[in-house]
């Protein structure tokens, strides 16, 4: 119990780098295309959000500083939204503090549906190698200790 209450009222699900993660590509809020293949040697976070979502709101500023932290490491960032690039960068304007990382649009939900987004805010790390780490569904707090720990010990692979 005293782990989940570190990670928030989020469900964790392991797969420990068996599994190939599905095709993301998408197109972030500046025009920019983004693929995980692209990312292939980095650790990716892939956050699914939304901007009506106060637990996906809140999150964004812990996951901001685990960017920032550990980018020069090869740490990425993908913020994946299902509304639209109006309406997301109209939202991340009136944040009190700077979102650095991509933001993507999912329109169509195509790539959510393939990554089985059940709920937000749900967050998937990949490894270096391209495979599913671990899953979070609920809301995380990036600067918590043991999910501190968990993206050191894979970025230090």
């Amino acid at each position: 119990m005293a782990a989940l209450a570190a990670f928030g009222a989020g469900a964790w699900l392991w797969s420990e780098g068996k599994e190939p993660a599905p095709p993301l590509a998408l197109v972030d809020i500046r025009g920019v295309e983004h693929s995980l293949e692209q990312y292939r040697g980095k650790v990716v976070v892939v956050n699914f959000w939304a901007t009506w979502c106060p637990p996906c709101v809140e999150e964004l500023p812990s996951l901001e500083n685990a960017w920032k932290r550990y980018r020069q490491q090869g740490l990425v960032v993908l913020a994946v939204s299902g509304e639209e690039s109006d309406v997301v960068t109209s939202f991340l304007e009136r944040l009190p503090s700077d979102i650095t990382f991509p933001v993507l649009i999912d329109h169509d939900m195509k790539v959510g549906n393939r990554w089985q987004i059940r709920g937000l805010p749900t967050t998937v790390v990949v490894d270096r190698s391209g495979h599913l780490h671990w899953r979070a569904e609920g809301q995380l707090d990036f600067s918590a200790s043991k999910v501190d720990e968990m993206l050191l010990a894979l970025l230090d692979d």
